[in-house]
């Protein structure tokens, strides 16, 4: 994942700070408000929770990607049973 960010954002500043989100009690899913392009990319995220934490993390706080070009949802969690 960092090799493929490293050649779509090979100059990106490390970007906004995110809330950490405990993907044992909370929904993480984030879908933007339909805005015009912000950004050169955008990324859809869907999987493991904690994964998908970890891949938003990355692209925005890391790789300074808008957050606002960055949909994603955690919809399930490695070793929990559906409620």
């Amino acid at each position: 994942m960092k090799a493929a960010a490293d050649r779509l954002l090979p100059s990106a500043a490390p970007g906004e700070a995110l809330e950490d989100v405990d993907v044992d009690v909370d929904l993480l899913w984030e879908v933007p408000e339909e805005t015009e392009s912000v950004a050169p990319l955008y990324a859809w995220l869907a999987g493991e929770a904690a994964v998908i934490r970890t891949l938003r993390r990355h692209l925005v706080a890391e790789r300074g990607m808008d957050r606002r070009a960055v949909a994603f949802m955690g919809y399930w969690r490695s070793g929990r049973a559906e409620d």
